[in-house]
C-alpha cells in the first residue's frame, strides 16, 4: 500500500503514487538480476528491454537532466521528446494511457521523476 511521504508536497506524493503504483514505471525502466527481479539499487536506471528487444532509457536525473518538468509532462501527453524523437515500442501504449490523465496528474508524475537522484544504469551494449 502506498504511504505518502509527509516531508514531500501533495503533488510529489501524487506523482510517486502514479509512477510506482498505477504506472509501475520501474517494471520496464529498471535493470533486472539473473532471476528477473528488479535491481533495487538501479531502480529507474534503464537497461535492456524486459520484453527482449531494445533498450529502455534511464528516467532518473542521469537520463532526464536536460528535460524540464514540463518537457516530461508533455512527453507523457504526446509521446514527443523536446529533441524531436518520440516514444517507441511498448512506450507508445503507455503514452496512450498517460495522455488520458489530467494535466495535473502528468505534472505530478514529472515532479516525482525529476526528484529521483541520478543513478547509473547498466552499460548499453555497443552496436555491432
Amino acid at each position: 500500500a502506498f504511504v505518502p511521504d509527509a516531508k514531500q508536497t501533495p503533488e510529489w506524493n501524487r506523482g510517486a503514487y502514479l509512477v510506482n503504483g498505477w504506472g509501475h514505471c520501474a517494471e520496464c525502466h529498471s535493470p533486472r538480476n539473473v532471476l528477473g527481479g528488479i535491481i533495487s539499487a538501479r531502480r529507474f536506471a534503464g537497461g535492456p528491454n524486459p520484453e527482449g528487444e531494445g533498450w529502455v532509457p534511464n528516467i532518473t536525473q542521469k537520463g532526464l537532466k536536460d528535460m524540464s518538468d514540463k518537457d516530461i509532462a508533455d512527453f507523457l501527453k504526446t509521446g514527443d521528446m523536446p529533441d524531436g524523437d518520440s516514444a517507441g515500442g511498448s512506450m507508445r501504449r503507455v503514452i496512450q494511457n498517460t495522455s488520458q490523465l489530467s494535466d495535473e496528474d502528468r505534472a505530478a508524475m514529472a515532479a516525482y521523476l525529476k526528484s529521483l537522484p541520478p543513478i547509473d544504469g547498466p552499460p548499453r551494449p555497443k552496436k555491432s
